[in-house]
């Protein structure tokens, strides 16, 4: 019957990092074996082998690289991948990595033609979320790295994978599945995968690596970033404490999704068409949402009783609600050895901080 290869292509934001935590750790089937380099995510390796413009990626952005040191990157990695592609030849193998999505046509003839060479049925298999849940997911995880605003924009192309994926796998090897958790079995995204490619879902199949965080821990770390926008070594102790912030969920409301959302003309016509259902179902955030970027400049009372309770008994009188700056650097002296906390507390706001909280004051609702 000749070797199949599943690439499990995302999307980006459809808990593609729980069902790679799931094949890479757990997958234990006669018929299938999952394929890797020893990372459950195999997005790095595939960039490196076919992205014909590597040194424009964010990840390596800041890598000088010019075209010997790209060939370079690429030889070593695909080098790598064909030891990984001749492994366990006669079960249905499985790759996965979100960053084909970002392969434009040459890049992904490419990997075409590669995997053709050890494979003879290839499929590919990508999730897509509805836009109101997407905006706010990715909004989260950019506010992880670096100052990043609601209003953002998210630009929604799906037209581009019509001359990419069908065409060059072929439109009957390419299935589109709604991420939706409420159609999932189990309501996993793990279980809905392993079913949709034949292998039964286990009873519990866990929970999404990348878990949302609550409404008054965003607001801490929108708060952290206003005043420490770039990534610091220590930021993901902070959002590790942060996850522990129970509360309520983080929803924009819709308007402020739709003002952040650029859609390519066609581009959801050509998804209803092709796969059945729009970018636009799901849930709407609906009249509950924040409006404004102030909202999240003025924390839940749940989010100062939490940031009180991490510091020493003594200094938590001290604490000012409306001064953003001294709250930032309280958050970061949670994870940073050495802040002087009585510092901290008696420092006046400076200029900015005083722009930054009367622009709370003046526009909170």
């Amino acid at each position: 019957m000749g070797r199949k290869l599943i690439i499990h292509a995302g999307m980006h934001k459809t808990g593609t990092s729980a069902i790679q935590d799931y094949l890479f750790q757990q997958l234990d089937h006669p018929a299938f074996t999952y394929l890797h380099d020893g990372s459950a995510n195999s997005s790095l390796l595939m960039l490196q082998a076919f992205k014909h413009d590597l040194e424009k990626m964010p990840v390596f952005c800041e890598e000088p690289m010019d075209s010997a040191r790209r060939e370079q990157v690429r030889e070593r990695a695909m080098a790598r991948l064909e030891a990984v592609l001749r492994q366990d030849g006669d079960r249905t193998a499985i790759l996965s990595a979100e960053s084909i999505c970002t392969f434009d046509a040459t890049d992904t003839a490419l990997l075409y033609e590669t995997v053709s060479r050890h494979f003879d049925e290839v499929r590919v298999v990508l999730y897509v979320r509805p836009i109101y849940s997407r905006v706010q997911s990715a909004f989260q995880e950019r506010l992880k790295t670096r100052f990043t605003r609601m209003d953002d924009q998210l630009i929604v192309n799906f037209t581009r994978f019509s001359g990419i994926f069908d065409d060059v796998f072929g439109r009957e090897h390419v299935e589109y599945r709604q991420y939706l958790r409420q159609n999932f079995p189990q309501g996993s995204v793990v279980a809905d995968f392993l079913q949709s490619i034949g292998i039964p879902p286990p009873h519990q199949s866990g929970t999404p690596a990348n878990t949302a965080l609550s409404l008054p821990a965003v607001q801490l770390l929108y708060i952290y970033r206003v005043h420490f926008p770039k990534l610091a070594a220590h930021d993901q102790l902070l959002i590790d404490r942060l996850a522990s912030l129970r509360g309520e969920a983080f929803r924009m409301h819709s308007s402020v999704v739709e003002r952040a959302v650029v859609e390519r003309e066609g581009s959801d016509q050509w998804l209803k068409e092709r796969a059945g259902f729009s970018i636009w179902e799901g849930a709407d955030p609906g009249a509950e949402g924040l409006r404004s970027e102030a909202q999240l400049l003025a924390p839940v009372p749940e989010a100062l009783h939490w940031l009180c309770a991490q510091l020493p008994p003594a200094q938590r009188r001290g604490v000012n609600p409306a001064d953003s700056l001294q709250l930032a650097r309280l958050l970061r002296a949670l994870v940073v050895p050495g802040e002087d906390w009585d510092e901290i507390l008696a420092t006046p706001p400076s200029r900015r901080a005083r722009f930054v909280d009367g622009f709370r004051r003046l526009f909170r609702r």
